[in-house]
Order: structure tokens, then C-alpha cells, then sequence
């Protein structure tokens, strides 16, 4: 596990460190001390993935999921149902 985990946001120069926080108990941080993201100020509080792909959640109820999935339509079809199962 690391002792510390770096937050880096992107500029126009580049990666910069936002902030460096230590790692607690079993790798897990405090995230009262993560930096804040966005306009609307909603830090990263959750984040991760499985087989269906990954997921991000701020403070503010905001998530994204995102993942690929793959198909194989019937070309001659106009409609065809999909089922798609979200990571978290």
C-alpha cells in the first residue's frame, strides 16, 4: 500500500500536484482533505469499477459511469433491445 497519494490536475503546462495526502489505515484517505473539482465545488469522494465498467461520485450526488460495451446486431433489424448493467 502507499503511504501517500498524489492528487494531480492537468494545465497547460502540464501535470501539477494538487495536493499529497497520506495514506490511513488500510490505504484509505481522508477525504475531507481532497481538493475540489469542478464549478459546482463537488470533491471526488468515491471511485472504482468491476466487469461492467468504472464509476466516479462527487459530494454533490453526481456519477458518471462509463465502460464499453460490445455488440453484435442483426444489420437487417430497425430495432434491437439492449440490456446494460451500470458498475455501481
Amino acid at each position: 500500500m502507499p503511504s501517500k497519494y498524489v492528487i494531480q490536475q492537468r494545465g497547460a503546462d502540464g501535470l501539477n500536484t494538487a495536493a499529497e495526502l497520506p495514506a490511513l489505515e488500510n490505504g484509505k484517505i481522508d477525504i475531507s482533505q481532497l481538493p475540489v473539482v469542478g464549478e459546482s465545488g463537488a470533491a471526488i469522494i468515491a471511485r472504482g469499477s468491476n466487469a461492467n465498467g468504472e464509476w466516479v461520485r462527487w459530494e454533490d450526488g453526481t456519477q458518471v459511469c462509463y465502460g464499453v460495451y460490445n455488440h453484435n446486431f442483426n444489420t437487417t433489424d430497425v430495432e434491437q433491445e439492449i440490456t446494460i448493467t451500470f458498475p455501481a
